[in-house]
């Protein structure tokens, strides 16, 4: 199990191992266990470190050496892998994303993928998934509810992108194979398409894709129950948007270097030529209008040298569409003068495939820093 692990991984977990190795023998207490690996990102329960601790301290004597330690870090993260790839495959089925499939859905999933469940097999699910009878299903807690009954998984993902299960308590016995989105042999990858006047490539990150065609092809492949696509899709979208989302992270960097440098030219070529863009100085009047807008940066920058020192923390992005917004916090400090610390709100708009700031709006916080 350990020989899954990266050398990084194991680097890391002997850095933990060893803050808690007092005397260096390379033991730690079954006591310290549970210590070490929530110093890992990992949360164990209780009953979970119980069950570690009777497997690996076999003769009772309280310690657990590296290599038990890693076994044990492996097992945990593999659990923990098989488990949120499940909460992902019943999310394809979370219309509204609130956490919760209706029992109908649940039924239809469970009898029409994979190796398709009986009636019976299901009715068992469901009592034991719909808790309130209510009809709704929280697929988390489901899931834990399923992997604490000892759920295992299969190591090969089939043609139509799918992760199969076997599920087993005292009663039951249940094989189901549900979609995944999160395999690397089983989701679409990145694509690449030749351009046509020239030897080079065009990559996906800068093909124009449509959220909205993809929310409708969604909503389609759903419909026509292939849940399979409706998967792929729905992973397109996560990617989509967290490309999204690193793309106006790199026009927000730029245009804080060209707030950093005094490059009007470049400040220029990041704005959108809108008549609706708008700026917003610390203790200044809104200015709309592109020519305004610029004209307020040659204002500002008129009094200073360069380049400004300023820091941007605490920042939050977020897209929707053709619209992204990030909001930070800026310190920024000018030889002789400061204007200390501001928050700043920055919005962007996609334009042909690019982000282009529209709004810069940034006042005065009360302390300066």
């Amino acid at each position: 199990m350990a020989d899954q692990l990266t050398d990084e991984q194991i680097s890391e977990f002997k850095e933990a191992f060893s803050l808690f190795d007092k005397d260096g023998d390379g033991c730690i207490t079954t006591k310290e266990l549970g210590t070490v690996m929530r110093s890992l990102g990992q949360n164990p329960t209780e009953a979970e470190l119980q069950d570690m601790i009777n497997e690996v301290d076999a003769d009772g004597n309280g310690t657990i050496d590296f290599p038990e330690f890693l076994n044990l870090m492996a097992r945990k993260m593999k659990d923990t892998d098989s488990e949120e790839e499940l909460k992902e495959a019943f999310r394809v089925f979370d219309k509204d994303q609130n956490g919760f499939i209706s029992a109908a859905e649940l039924r239809h999933v469970m009898t029409n993928l994979g190796e398709k469940l009986t009636d019976e097999e299901v009715d068992e699910m469901i009592r034991e998934a719909d808790v309130d009878g209510d009809g709704q299903i929280n697929y988390e807690e489901f899931v834990k509810v399923m992997m604490a009954n000892e759920l295992n998984q299969s190591s090969s993902c089939d043609v139509n992108g799918g992760i199969k299960y076997r599920y087993s308590d005292h009663q039951t016995n249940l094989y189901l194979q549900l979609p995944l989105r999160n395999a690397s042999s089983c989701i679409q990858k990145p694509f690449q398409v030749k351009r046509e006047d020239s030897e080079g490539t065009l990559s996906s990150e800068s093909t124009i894709l449509d959220e909205q065609t993809l929310e409708q092809e969604l909503q389609i492949a759903i419909q026509e129950e292939n849940y399979s696509q409706a998967a792929k899709i729905r992973d397109n979208l996560k990617h989509l948007h967290e490309d999204s989302k690193a793309a106006v992270l790199a026009a927000n960097t730029r245009f804080y270097n060209s707030f950093r440098n005094g490059d009007l030219a470049a400040m220029q070529a990041l704005w959108s030529k809108s008549e609706n863009s708008c700026v917003v100085h610390p203790g200044v009047s809104g200015i709309s209008g592109y020519e305004l807008v610029m004209g307020s940066w040659e204002y500002v920058w008129a009094d200073y040298e360069f380049p400004l020192s300023i820091e941007v923390r605490d920042v939050q992005v977020y897209v929707r569409g053709d619209m992204g917004y990030v909001r930070c916090v800026e310190m920024v400090r000018t030889s002789g003068k400061s204007w200390g610390k501001q928050f700043a709100t920055n919005v962007f708009e996609k334009i042909n495939g690019q982000w282009f700031i529209c709004v810069h709006h940034a006042s005065h916080v009360d302390c300066e820093v």
